[in-house]
C-alpha cells in the first residue's frame, strides 16, 4: 500500500492575534526563511510550500508553520499516480520545493502519532470561565468589610480567596486550575512591607529638613535597588503557589535580569524611542524564565514587534489630539465661549484614556502570548480591540456609575473575555504532557517546604 502524500500549501490565511508584519518576522527569525521566500509566500493568492511529502512530515510541517502564525493547508496527492492538485498556473512552477527541509524542520517538533496515517494534534483547546458577578460579588463585599475592619490584616485572606475563586473557574481541558497559598504566608510578606514603609514615614518626619532632603535620596535609591528583588519574590510565589492538574508553575528569573527589565531599561526609556524596547525585555522576563512542572515557556517576539505597536499608538493618539483640536477650536468659537470647552477636554482625555487602554492591551496581550510556545505547544490570544474597548468603557462607566459596586462584575466580565480569547494549541494529548511533567517533576523533588514562602513577598490584592 503506497503511503498518502500531501501538498503543503498557504493561502494567505494568518491566524487571529497575529498580523502579517509579525508574521513575516516570526518565519525569518525561528525558520531561518529568507526576505525573498517571505516575500514570495505573500505575494500570491496560493503558494505551495512544499510537494510530496508523507504525512508525518506533513504534520510537522503544519505545526511549525501554525505556530509561527500561518494557517497552512495540507492538499492530498493521488496515491497512485502522485498527480498533482495544483492549480494550473502552480503546476508550471519549477517542480522544487519552496522551503528546504533544512530550514523549516531542525527546531520543529517530534510529529504526532505512531504511524504515517496518524492525524495531526493541532488541537486548539479553549480556556473557559465559569464564574459570574452575582456570586463572586458576594465574596468581594465581605473581603471589603473584613479589611477595612481589621484595618488591612484581612487582605492577605481576601487576596487568596480571591485568587482562588479565579483560578477554581478557569477551566482548561475540562480541568481547573488551583491556588494553592496559605494567608499567613501572604500576611508575612505584607508586614515586612508596611514595617519599612513606616519606618521610612516616621524617620521621614523626625529628621530635620536638611537631612530630609539625604534621607529621602537613599530612600528613593533603596526603593529601586530592592524592587527587583520584590518583583522575583513575587513572580515566584504565585507561580510556586498555581497549579494545573496538581502540577506546580515556576519561575526561575534572577535578581540582575529583573534588576535590568524594570530598572535599567524602564529608566532609559526616557528616551522615547526606547520604550518598546522596554516593553520587550520585560516580556521576555517573565516568558523564558516561566515553566510548567520542568517544562519552559520561550518567547520568540523580536523587539521590531513592539516597536510597531508603539508607532501605531503614536499615530493613533495624533490622529485622536488633532482631531480634539480642530472640533474644540470651532466648538468654542461657535459658541464664543472658551470655558465651555472644559467638559469637552475632560470627555476627549477619558475617551482617549479607553483607547489607548484597549489598544495597548490587545495587542501586547496578543503579541505575548502568540509568540509563546511551551515544549512545542503553542498559546494563541485574539483580543479584538472593538470588542475590547466596549468592555473596558462599560466595566468603567459601571464602575464610576455604581461608586465601584459594578467592581465584581467587571473583573468577572474581564476574566470571561481572557479565557474565551486564549487558547493553548495542543501538539500533542495534553493528558500524556502532564503526565511526563508528573514523572519529571518527582524526579527532580520540585517544591520546597511551605514554610519557605513565609518569606516570601507577595504584591497586589
Amino acid at each position: 500500500m503506497v503511503s498518502p502524500l500531501y501538498h503543503i500549501v498557504f493561502y494567505g490565511n494568518i491566524r487571529p492575534g497575529f498580523s502579517e508584519g509579525q508574521v513575516r518576522r516570526n518565519l525569518k527569525q525561528h525558520l531561518a526563511l529568507s526576505d525573498s521566500t517571505i516575500n514570495t509566500l505573500f505575494s500570491r493568492p496560493r503558494v505551495v510550500i512544499k510537494r510530496h511529502v508523507e504525512a508525518a512530515t506533513a504534520f510537522r510541517y503544519e505545526q511549525q508553520f501554525f505556530l509561527q502564525g500561518m494557517a497552512v493547508k495540507l492538499e492530498a496527492v493521488d496515491g497512485e499516480n502522485n498527480a498533482s492538485l495544483l492549480l494550473p498556473e502552480d503546476k508550471e512552477a519549477p517542480q522544487q520545493n519552496m522551503i528546504s527541509e533544512r530550514a523549516s524542520l531542525d527546531s520543529a517538533p517530534a510529529p504526532i502519532g505512531n504511524s504515517d496515517t496518524d492525524s495531526p494534534c493541532l488541537e486548539p483547546l479553549g480556556f473557559t470561565f465559569t464564574g459570574n458577578g452575582k456570586e463572586y460579588f458576594k465574596i468581594w463585599i465581605v473581603n471589603l468589610l473584613l479589611t477595612v475592619l481589621t484595618l488591612g490584616i484581612y487582605s492577605a485572606w481576601a487576596k487568596v480567596r480571591n485568587k482562588q475563586y479565579f483560578c477554581g473557574n478557569t477551566r482548561l481541558d475540562n480541568a481547573s486550575f488551583e491556588y494553592t497559598a496559605k494567608p499567613l504566608q501572604i500576611l508575612a510578606g505584607r508586614m515586612v512591607a508596611f514595617a519599612v514603609i513606616a519606618s521610612y514615614v516616621v524617620l521621614g518626619h523626625l529628621l530635620p529638613p536638611v537631612e530630609q532632603v539625604v534621607f529621602s535620596a537613599v530612600a528613593v535609591l533603596f526603593f529601586i535597588v530592592v524592587t527587583p528583588w520584590v518583583v522575583v519574590k513575587s513572580v515566584q510565589f504565585n507561580a510556586r503557589h498555581s497549579r494545573y492538574r496538581n502540577i506546580s508553575f515556576g519561575f526561575d528569573g534572577s535578581y540582575w535580569e529583573a534588576f535590568k527589565a524594570f530598572v535599567l531599561w524602564p529608566l532609559s526609556g526616557v528616551l522615547i524611542f526606547l520604550i518598546p524596547f522596554s516593553w520587550h525585555r520585560q516580556a521576555r522576563f517573565f516568558v523564558n524564565n516561566s515553566r510548567y512542572g520542568a517544562s519552559p515557556f520561550r518567547f520568540g517576539a523580536v523587539v521590531g514587534d513592539y516597536y510597531h505597536i508603539f508607532g501605531m499608538l503614536c499615530v493613533l493618539s495624533f490622529g485622536l489630539s488633532l482631531g480634539l483640536a480642530l472640533f474644540g477650536g470651532l466648538f468654542a468659537a461657535l459658541l464664543s465661549n472658551p470655558v465651555a470647552i472644559l467638559p469637552v477636554v475632560g470627555l476627549f482625555y477619558f475617551l482617549l484614556y479607553i483607547v489607548v487602554g484597549a489598544y495597548l492591551t490587545c495587542h501586547m496581550n496578543n503579541l505575548m502570548y502568540n509568540a509563546a510556545t511551551l515544549e512545542g505547544h503553542g498559546l494563541s490570544s485574539n483580543y479584538e480591540f472593538t470588542s475590547y474597548f466596549k468592555l473596558l468603557l462599560t466595566n468603567t462607566l459601571g464602575i464610576v456609575l455604581t461608586l465601584g459596586l459594578f467592581t465584581p462584575w467587571a473583573m468577572v466580565r474581564t476574566a470571561r473575555y481572557r479565557a474565551e480569547r486564549t487558547h493553548l494549541i495542543a501538539a500533542e494529548d495534553l493528558n500524556h504532557f502532564v503526565a511526563e511533567q508528573e514523572q519529571q517533576v518527582s524526579a527532580i523533588a520540585e517544591g520546597l517546604a511551605d514554610g519557605h514562602d513565609i518569606f516570601d513577598i507577595d504584591v497586589g490584592v
